[in-house]
């Protein structure tokens, strides 16, 4: 067992290095299997031999019970709605994939902690591999012009290749930042990735992504607690480190632009027509949505073709209506707490900033529920969080026997 233990958390690490190439499709399959899919695959597979350890349930209830509740809702809807285009539209098995995905990486957290550090590197990894590939123009458009247009990589759009590095940048700062706790002084090998990364930063034009960098970054170095001296430092250099970076990105000509364009034009990318047409779309359907197969036809007519709500709030709130916006709301709000409660115990700002990351990731990318990167990001929190819950009813319990011990003296 121990062998298929260390073969299964093998299969996740180079699941994440993957995630990049998730659109890669050597066979000319990746509407029905990709690369990325067949490793996932082997993860649970390897997962079913030791059933009892790998799908736990008491310790991470308080968020299967909500997932559970989001699915059956959508599942009763494709069965009342005429519009159904296939067994998917009823079943959606992706949503059933991603739940068991974060429910077999919270548990492999939950079971050791350690794994994190590899876990974090795996994700930067893979991209720097990818940021090495771009320059070397594999996987990109022929014709390309490196630094004028935005670029995509292997299918990938570079609104998710943006998503991916910003989160590489970021855990590569936490790392160096914690390094003793991680790597040691060998972490300081990693700022040498960082200009690559930003470099394939800019060359996307995500102005999302730069957001979520700037985003998760300023939430860490802002809450991070620990002496009065210590944090002023880290705020400080915090934020040259941000000038320096925003300085840097915007020397590309694409993100540039595109920045420009935000700010000039208020160009948000078609996104404020398909905000205003969702919005529509609820306030005739408030209760119980339009369903995800109505939605789908409704947009169509609406703006002449589907395009994702870029918003899993308004997702929620089209497909499910007010309903599907709580259940969605109760799975974020103990998400919440679970990263607030570490914050409180450890002074460590790093889930509350995943948490900042995750939200902003979702609230502007098109097709945020069948992100596996977002829903690894929910695992890291679940994972962390709950360990962390046990440490505080331990501290507790420590706490409440010497008390007791210390009235019996």
């Amino acid at each position: 067992m121990k062998v298929i233990y260390k073969l299964k958390l093998s299969f996740l690490f180079l699941f994440l290095t993957s995630l990049p190439f998730e659109y890669w499709d050597p066979f000319g399959i990746s509407s029905y299997f990709t690369i990325t899919k067949f490793i996932g695959l082997s993860y649970f597979l390897l997962s079913l031999l030791d059933f009892r350890n790998n799908f736990k349930y008491n310790q991470i209830k308080s968020l299967l019970i909500p997932l559970s509740c989001i699915y059956i809702y959508y599942v009763l809807q494709g069965f009342n709605n005429p519009t159904v285009e296939s067994i998917n539209s009823v079943f959606y098995f992706t949503l059933v994939q991603n739940i068991v995905l974060f429910w077999l990486v919270s548990n492999d957290i939950i079971r050791n902690p350690k794994i994190i550090s590899k876990l974090f590197l795996s994700i930067i990894v893979g991209t720097v591999i990818m940021g090495v590939l771009i320059y070397l123009r594999i996987g990109v458009d022929p014709t390309y012009d490196l630094g004028y247009f935005r670029v995509s990589f292997f299918g990938s759009n570079p609104n998710n290749i943006g998503d991916i590095v910003a989160l590489s940048i970021f855990l590569i700062g936490y790392l160096i930042i914690k390094r003793r706790e991680y790597f040691g002084r060998t972490t300081w090998l990693l700022i040498f990735l960082s200009p690559l990364l930003v470099a394939i930063l800019g060359l996307t034009g995500s102005r999302g992504a730069l957001l979520t960098l700037f985003g998760g970054i300023l939430i860490f170095i802002l809450l991070q607690k620990g002496k009065r001296g210590k944090r002023y430092l880290y705020i400080i250099v915090g934020i040259c480190i941000l000038y320096v970076l925003f300085d840097k990105l915007i020397e590309n000509n694409v993100m540039d632009k595109r920045i420009t364009n935000a700010i000039e034009e208020k160009n948000l990318g078609g996104r404020d027509i398909i905000w205003k047409e969702s919005l529509q779309i609820f306030y005739e359907n408030p209760v119980f949505g339009i369903s995800r197969t109505g939605y789908k036809s409704e947009i169509k007519k609406r703006i002449g073709e589907y395009l994702d709500t870029h918003n899993i709030l308004l997702y929620f709130m089209v497909t499910g209506g007010i309903i599907g916006l709580i259940l969605y709301s109760w799975f974020l709000l103990i998400l919440y707490k679970k990263a607030y409660s570490y914050y409180s115990f450890f002074g460590d700002s790093l889930l509350l900033s995943i948490l900042v990351i995750y939200f902003i990731i979702a609230f502007k990318s098109g097709g945020a529920i069948e992100s596996k990167l977002l829903w690894f990001l929910t695992s890291v929190i679940t994972g962390i969080g709950t360990n962390n819950l046990k440490k505080v009813k331990e501290t507790n319990l420590i706490k409440n026997n010497d008390r007791s011990y210390t009235l019996m003296i």
